[in-house]
């Protein structure tokens, strides 16, 4: 199993600051014939999708992902945020993976979330904010 933990991030919403934490489990597969693509982005390489449960300054969270990874890095998904109550945060993101590890495996990535909308809490949820993710073994 290969998992990733997103380490704690921040982000600016409606003034106030919001610092999440998440462990990941995730599968990736070459994103052959056809190929997929998502949030109406070009297909890239590698389809990945991911799942895991986090804890922010907002209380518990799942996360659901799917993305396409290029070779040269370039990472481009959708992620789903949702709270025990099933409240969701919508966003699209883009961002680039580190230099790989001596396994050549990518130990790092940075980006931008854009967020799309939402449901209950997060109702018209609109912005932008930066994460780093750190994917390990």
């Amino acid at each position: 199993m290969v998992g990733v933990a997103f380490v704690p991030g921040s982000v600016l919403a409606d003034k106030q600051h919001l610092q999440e934490s998440f462990a990941v489990a995730f599968a990736a597969t070459p994103n052959s014939a056809p190929p997929v693509a998502y949030c109406g982005e070009p297909a890239l390489d590698f389809k990945v999708e991911a799942h895991g449960d986090g804890y922010s300054t907002l209380g518990a969270l799942t996360f659901f992902l799917q993305k396409t990874v290029g070779a040269d890095g370039a990472i481009h998904g959708c992620l789903t945020l949702s709270t025990p109550e099933g409240d969701t945060l919508l966003a699209t993101y883009d961002g680039k993976s580190g230099p790989p590890n001596a396994n050549n495996f990518a130990t790092d990535g940075r980006g931008t979330l854009m967020f799309t909308g939402g449901t209950g809490l997060f109702k018209g949820a609109k912005g932008q904010a930066t994460f780093t993710a750190v994917f390990g073994q």
